[in-house]
Order: structure tokens, then C-alpha cells, then sequence
């Protein structure tokens, strides 16, 4: 099941790129409410390939991942998989790409989860929420120069 989302940022594709691939900061403009921390693992520049555990709140409830670069194309794509186990392990796939677009940047991020389920199905509406949440953290972090 992939979820979409996009928004528009007042920034060159270089710039949001630079946030994305810092891969240990991204709970500096994810959801703050969800307390994202994440920690590398592989250590060195992000790469693909690269590793990181990252744990949060999300509904609620405590959830960790690892994470694993899978795609590092910039100016225009990153892209990585956060596998979360438990009784029903899940991959999420996210994929930014950006596009040069009025003056700036149109962020489009796509999140494929597998395997799709009921469960999933009633969560999409709270993971897009969280996605545009993160995206509009991601905007103003980038515009500030923050």
C-alpha cells in the first residue's frame, strides 16, 4: 500500500537533499509529538547501505526500527526501508524526490508498506498525517536555515 504526500519548499533541491541524507537528524523535523531518536549504526557519511536504529511513539505506542539507506541519488531522490519487528513485522519504505518547481523544491514522499494489511488500511489516514506533519517540520527547518 503506498501513501503519498507532497509540499512545496522555498529551497533548492541541494538544500532539502542535505536535511534527508542526515539521516541521524531526522527527528529534528519529523512529528515532535512522536519523539523520533534516531542512532547510526554502520557509522561513516550516509551512503547506501548505510544503517541506523531509530525509535519513537507513534499512536501511542512505542516503535522501533532499523533503517537502511537504499537509495542516494542526489540532488533528487533519497530513499530508505525501516523494518519494525514484533508479533507482525512490517517495512516501510519511504522515497522523497524532488523536484525544481516554481522558484523551489516540490518534496513528493511516498511510503510503501509490506506487507499491506487490515491493519495498515486503518492506520493510513494517521500515517499521512504524520507524513505531511513531518514534511511541514521539514519546510520550516529548511527555510529557516535551521
Amino acid at each position: 500500500m503506498a501513501i503519498k504526500a507532497k509540499i512545496q519548499v522555498a529551497a533548492q533541491p541541494q538544500k532539502i537533499f542535505d536535511v534527508l541524507s542526515d539521516v541521524a537528524n531526522h527527528g529534528t523535523w519529523a512529528n515532535q509529538k512522536a519523539g523520533l531518536a534516531v542512532k547510526p549504526v554502520s557509522g561513516g557519511p550516509t551512503a547506501v547501505g548505510s544503517t541506523f536504529r531509530s525509535e519513537q511513539t507513534f499512536a501511542g505506542k512505542h516503535a522501533a526500527a532499523d533503517i537502511k539507506v537504499i537509495k542516494l541519488d542526489a540532488p533528487s531522490t533519497f530513499a530508505f526501508e525501516a523494518h519494525q519487528e514484533g508479533k507482525k513485522p512490517v517495512t516501510y519504505t519511504s522515497t522523497f524526490v524532488l523536484t525544481p518547481a516554481d522558484g523551489g523544491t516540490l518534496v513528493e514522499r511516498t511510503v510503501d508498506v509490506n506487507p499491506s494489511s487490515f491493519v495498515v488500511a486503518i492506520a493510513k489516514p494517521a500515517i499521512k498525517a504524520d507524513m505531511m506533519k513531518a514534511l511541514k517540520n521539514l519546510k520550516a527547518k529548511v527555510e529557516s536555515g535551521n
